[in-house]
């Protein structure tokens, strides 16, 4: 699912960093919670799909291809 994440906001052209600032998190905890040294935990999920404006369900690994 982080994986999902980190594309949409590359194609998107988000700033990770503006991301970390809206849900409350170092910049250093996104990255590494994207590129998967940290485990994605459920309430820091929902803080990042709402700071994009994304639903969850848009990165449901049921929701491939």
């Amino acid at each position: 699912v982080a994986k999902k994440i980190k594309e949409y906001i590359t194609q998107k052209g988000i700033k990770q960093g503006a991301i970390a600032r809206t849900v409350g998190m170092t910049d250093q905890k996104l990255s590494g919670i994207l590129t998967g040294r940290y485990q994605l935990k459920v309430d820091d999920f929902f803080a990042i799909c709402e700071a994009i404006g994304v639903e969850p369900e848009r990165f449901n690994p049921k929701n491939e291809g």
